[in-house]
């Protein structure tokens, strides 16, 4: 296994390999001098923008490599990048599609809310899941219905849900009236709904470049997840941690479908049945296991406070969010969609985990 994070070059050499048209698929044969036969050995390039020393790379990104080249017997080779090295968190879908790598991103919908993939932004509509559990079973289910059509020159391998976002502060948060003015980093167009809903100044800035953010003061707070909030240092820059579950981020592994039309049928269907399937295991497992343990790792770490609001606290937030959820279903009618019907199943999957929509 290789894993590397090289930055300009990578990118660089991401260019190349998309220019060249070769992708990662480039493939060797080894010859069984005992039988005659030979058996090909394929390289799959595979790209996470989470940086190396994220939890998700080092407990799931990296040990799945080892799976892969395990459970296909080395006929698979992955050569692994991180940290962004050939595209970014922003570019999966324009990445993946065009070869620049063949499989990973992983892909994040909110990043693409213009594109075909806006139907999956239903998952980033405020206070729809308590946790990565239900969100991942609700979502999977809601793409095999109303999603499968936006994946056009991508293959979609699955969804995984990191652990509900929360507020990452340069100073301390204690109520919801001190959101008014505050300069809130928000990626997408539901969180710039949700920033404006609390009087908060939206500030568009990308996950690459949000600790400088916080740093120079461009941004006062940070709606993130907490876990990945200790993988991305942000304590030192924002060390007040308030819990307020906002919503989720959702990412999907996705690969190439050139490259996935190439592989043998065997090696589609393990892919399938389990090469996907456990790098989701593996990334909600890695999820689970960081929230369980995320409020002293938290302190330990060097933040500040670790602060749960109270439920009241917390309804003045959920209270501002019905329009989105109404404005969500207009978009969607607006694109052509039925989003009455999309609103409606993804109401009756929640309510099938024993969940009802926030107001």
């Amino acid at each position: 296994m290789r894993v590397k994070s090289l930055g300009i070059f990578g990118i660089i050499f991401g260019i190349v390999l998309f220019l060249s048209g070769c992708g990662g698929s480039d493939s060797t044969s080894s010859s069984d001098e005992s039988s005659g036969e030979s058996e090909e050995s394929i390289t799959m390039v595979t790209n996470f923008w989470q940086p190396t020393a994220h939890h998700t790379v080092k407990n799931a990104f990296e040990p799945w490599v080892d799976y892969v080249e395990e459970k296909t017997n080395g006929r698979i080779k992955v050569d692994l990048y991180s940290g962004g090295a050939l595209g970014s968190s922003t570019t999966v879908l324009q990445d993946v599609s065009g070869g620049v790598y063949d499989f990973g991103g992983p892909l994040v919908p909110t990043y693409h809310y213009d594109t075909e993939l806006f139907p999956l932004t239903i998952g980033d509509l405020p206070f729809a899941f308590p946790d990565i559990e239900s969100a991942t079973r609700v979502m999977d289910q809601f793409i095999e219905k109303h999603a499968q059509d936006s994946f056009k020159d991508i293959v979609y391998m699955g969804i995984g849900a990191s652990d509900p976002y929360t507020l990452i502060s340069s100073k301390p948060i204690t109520k919801f009236e001190q959101m008014k003015g505050l300069k809130l980093r928000v990626t997408g167009t539901v969180a710039g709904e949700l920033a404006k809903g609390w009087g908060s100044t939206p500030v568009a800035v990308a996950y690459e470049d949000t600790y400088d953010a916080l740093q120079k003061g461009i941004v006062d707070a940070n709606i993130f997840p907490s876990t990945g909030s200790i993988s991305n240092s942000y304590f030192e820059v924002a060390p007040y941690l308030t819990n307020i579950p906002a919503y989720m981020s959702y990412q999907a592994p996705v690969m190439n479908r050139a490259f996935y039309d190439k592989l043998p049928d065997d090696l589609k269907k393990l892919f399938e049945e389990d090469l996907a399937p456990k790098l989701i295991e593996m990334y909600e497992d890695t999820y689970l296991a960081e929230v369980e343990k995320i409020e002293t790792e938290w302190i330990n770490s060097g933040g500040k406070e670790y602060k749960e609001f109270p439920e009241e606290e917390l309804d003045k937030f959920r209270g501002t969010v019905k329009p989105i959820w109404d404005n969500w279903v207009k978009e969607a009618n607006g694109r052509g969609l039925n989003g009455e019907e999309m609103m409606n199943d993804f109401i009756e999957l929640l309510e099938s985990e024993g969940l009802k929509a926030p107001f």
